[in-house]
């Protein structure tokens, strides 16, 4: 298996995993086709891809995409975006596509969204996640996120979001 690195933010050192041959790079317009087939395979409520167009025309540095590409087919398999405000960051969405699941991308995602919000000064980062998706609560819990709070049908179909904080202890990186 290759070891990959993912894209490193400014001054920092890339993170390498060994997943095979798999590249995390920054989403850009000709991937946005392929990122909505993936949030419409794997959301009951999917960003429509009009909006992920305008994550993306956002001005300045506060938000980072990122796509997960197959390297042999270059096929974008994952994306996550996230949003710093003042020290905060804010996981936006990450998904994995479905045939690509349970092999270490959502996880190289969130690590290289963790890294690139450190580098731009959020000492904290939150997400909402759907209460009955455990796959995802489980993946955020190993990274140390901890339920906050919840917010009663969130979603459109009445589903609640747990909010989820992540605050490193001190002397730990955020």
């Amino acid at each position: 298996m290759k070891a990959i690195a993912a894209v490193p933010a400014p001054g920092q050192k890339p993170l390498t995993l060994d997943l095979g041959q798999i590249l995390l790079r920054p989403m850009v317009e000709a991937d946005l086709d392929a990122v909505a087939v993936i949030e419409s395979l794997v959301s009951p409520e999917p960003w429509p891809r009009s909006l992920l167009a305008a994550e993306l025309d956002l001005p300045g540095d506060a938000n980072h995409w990122l796509v997960a590409e197959h390297e042999p087919t270059a096929s974008v398999i994952g994306f996550a975006g996230t949003m710093v405000v003042a020290d905060e960051a804010h996981v936006m969405n990450l998904a994995v596509h479905p045939d690509h699941r349970r092999q270490g991308v959502a996880r190289l995602l969130l690590t290289q969204l963790l890294e690139a919000g450190s580098h731009r000064g959020a000492v904290a980062t939150t997400l909402e996640v759907r209460s009955t998706n455990r796959s995802a609560i489980a993946l955020y819990s190993s990274f140390g996120f901890r339920r906050a709070g919840r917010r009663p049908g969130y979603y459109r179909d009445g589903t609640d979001a747990l909010i989820m904080w992540r605050r490193p202890s001190k002397g730990e990186r955020p």
